[in-house]
């Protein structure tokens, strides 16, 4: 199948932001203690708030048994409680205490501290056309994500 090319720049977009990350250099475990996926579901709860195990399991690309698995380590160190949905008893409810959205902040202000010294070494010009650029891409993918464009 001959694919678009905007399919196709999507995608060296998102391996070029992969490289970025992987460039960043941050040991999540330096940073907060915690694993990259343990750090992830914090990030993503924080990010979403309460939000049910089989959505965050999506989200994060986990089987549910993993998730839960990873939930229930967070949860005995006190970052994240549980509750069972009164409606449908089927669901579990995860969410964060104040210490695991502590723990997330850290984390986000370490990647956002990272990319800050990462993107100073450009021109001012260059950080500049990067930022009109991402504004466009952003307000596009805005578009398509909420409008199923």
């Amino acid at each position: 199948m001959k694919y678009s090319r905007h399919v196709w720049l999507m995608e060296r977009h998102i391996l070029t932001l992969m490289r970025i990350r992987n460039r960043l250099r941050i040991d999540p475990a330096k940073l907060s203690g915690y694993s990259r996926g343990q750090l992830s579901v914090l990030v993503q709860l924080y990010l979403v708030g309460r939000a049910r195990l089989k959505d965050v399991a999506r989200i994060e690309m986990l089987s549910t048994p993993n998730l839960c698995a990873m939930l229930k380590k967070l949860e005995r160190d006190g970052l994240v409680v549980h509750s069972i949905d009164d409606h449908d008893r089927r669901n579990t409810w995860y969410n964060l205490t104040p210490a695991g959205a502590n723990v997330a902040m850290r984390a986000i202000a370490g990647v956002r501290d990272a990319m800050e010294q990462m993107f100073a070494r450009l021109t001012a010009q260059s950080r500049q056309d990067l930022i009109v650029a991402m504004q466009t891409v952003n307000n596009i993918l805005n578009k398509v994500v909420n409008t199923d464009a």
